[in-house]
């Protein structure tokens, strides 16, 4: 069983112009219990919106979260 799976993760932001701007858009990711993981990427690229889904500080535009097997969906 994985500790964090994210299945169709999306989030956007208003951009300059006023249309959605694609911020996160992750088709799927898992991690295994006891694994570690790093986060690493340009300033911009999303790490902290990422943070943020996953700990419900904001809500995704879409998606599916599992926690240790019980499924939370949005969107």
């Amino acid at each position: 069983m994985s500790l964090l799976e994210l299945f169709d993760l999306r989030k956007s932001f208003p951009g300059p112009d006023g249309r959605a701007q694609a911020v996160i858009d992750l088709p799927e990711f898992r991690l295994e219990a006891c694994a570690q993981v790093g986060l690493a990427g340009e300033s911009g690229c999303g790490k902290t919106t990422l943070l943020h889904l996953i700990s419900g500080i904001l809500t995704p535009d879409w998606g599916t979260f599992g926690w240790r097997g019980e499924d939370q969906r949005s969107g």
